[in-house]
């Protein structure tokens, strides 16, 4: 199963805020935390819809906390990774979301030799 990390924040009279740093356009919100969570879930799933399983490969925690930006974001926030649920039937097989996001880990892979 694929997961990406989010970050969620929660400023003093707003919601919980959550971003997914590999989706800039993937973005959700909750009352609690417990709600924003279950809202990310909904809201990554809803984006592979979206975009037919044509996603970034997720990065690593420690890719992504080494980069500045993430660091600014993240200050004072929440990482969860967050899982890529598809239901059976739906329009992206998790098979070929699968081979799509596999080659993150696949040694073999260009990106994992990075």
């Amino acid at each position: 199963m694929k997961q990406y990390f989010a970050i969620i924040h929660k400023d003093e009279d707003n919601p919980y805020c959550v971003v997914f740093p590999d989706l800039p356009d993937c973005l959700s919100a909750g009352d609690t935390y417990a709600g924003a969570i279950q809202n990310a879930t909904e809201a990554l799933r809803c984006y592979a819809e979206r975009t037919n399983g044509d996603m970034p490969v997720p990065r690593s925690f420690e890719e992504l906390i080494a980069e500045k930006k993430v660091q600014k974001i993240a200050a004072n926030a929440a990482f969860v990774g967050i899982p890529l649920l598809i239901k059976k039937g739906q329009i992206i097989d998790d098979k070929i979301l699968s081979s799509r996001l596999g080659e993150a880990h696949n040694p073999t892979s260009e990106r994992a030799g990075r």
